[in-house]
């Protein structure tokens, strides 16, 4: 039984998430070429 609203929430939940962990993501690189000297260029 699938109650009306329930994709809604389900598809911003699974975005939320992709997008905090890009976030973090870019955090840690930006962190690593601080430490290490180099870029991903």
């Amino acid at each position: 039984m699938t109650r009306k609203g329930t994709t809604h929430n389900l598809r911003w939940a699974i975005l939320a998430v992709i997008g905090e962990t890009s976030r973090h993501a870019g955090h840690a690189d930006i962190i690593r070429e601080q430490l290490d000297g180099t870029t991903g260029r």
